[in-house]
């Protein structure tokens, strides 16, 4: 679907698109939610991410976001059916029954999460460097 909306440039398209355009996108991603969790019709799933992109074009800083989410995206891929199927957290984050509320709990402990092991695997190479540039120091 990615290569198809990058393709016919449909991201630059709604760009060019006033403010009503934004305001039936934002209407169809509520729709989106209302149908998945009133009818339980999973199918439209494949939808709520472009329209949600779509969103992102209209903010005023929208690169700041999207660098900002996608230098954290595969940390947060990653463990976010952790929190949602593990035994041990589901408890935590199911203290409600709202959908979006769940998502922005799961969103939020992810990125948490990706960002927390990103510092960790910083620090783990910058002690592996230290350790290499001593060693290789003493052998000269």
């Amino acid at each position: 679907m990615g290569i198809i909306f990058f393709q016919f440039k449909f991201f630059d398209k709604i760009k060019k698109l006033k403010m009503k355009t934004f305001i039936v996108l934002l209407l169809s991603l509520l729709i989106l939610f209302a149908i998945r969790v009133i009818l339980k019709f999973n199918e439209v799933n494949f939808l709520v991410v472009p329209i949600f992109i779509s969103l992102v074009c209209y903010l005023p800083q929208k690169e700041v976001v999207l660098k900002f989410l996608g230098r954290y995206s595969m940390g947060m891929w990653l463990v976010h059916m952790f929190f949602i199927y593990d035994k041990y957290f589901l408890h935590q984050i199911a203290i409600t029954t709202s959908p979006l509320l769940l998502y922005s709990i799961v969103t939020i402990l992810s990125l948490i999460y990706a960002i927390s092991e990103s510092y960790f695997v910083n620090m783990i190479k910058m002690a592996y460097n230290y350790v290499k540039r001593e060693i290789f120091k003493n052998r000269i």
